[in-house]
């Protein structure tokens, strides 16, 4: 009968395996967000999301047109709206990633 795998080595793969899981649902969410809106997008780039939230979407702005995490939390507690859901659960699942670092 074998033991079970217990020490560094089981410590090791279960990091390794979430952080695996993580960055596949990220760029899943990262795929969702960009065929929504047909095209590749840099779902950090400032600038680009305004013009797709703001401009494209025709989403109300946000103060000063705000692209950052909790601003776009604000902005889905008013609108439904595809796009805006797999950027934040992209940009949730990446925090998550940050936290495992």
């Amino acid at each position: 009968m074998s033991e079970p795998v217990c020490g560094p080595s089981a410590l090791i793969s279960t990091p390794q395996a979430g952080r695996q899981q993580l960055l596949n649902e990220a760029a899943s969410h990262h795929r969702a967000a960009c065929a929504v809106i047909g095209r590749d997008v840099d779902l950090y780039s400032e600038l680009e999301l305004q013009v797709i939230l703001f401009d494209e979407l025709e989403l109300s702005p946000t103060p000063d047109l705000m692209t950052d995490t909790g601003s776009l939390r604000r902005l889905r507690e008013h609108h439904t709206q595809p796009f805006l859901e797999h950027l934040l659960a992209y940009r949730e699942t990446m925090g998550a990633l940050g936290d495992l670092g």
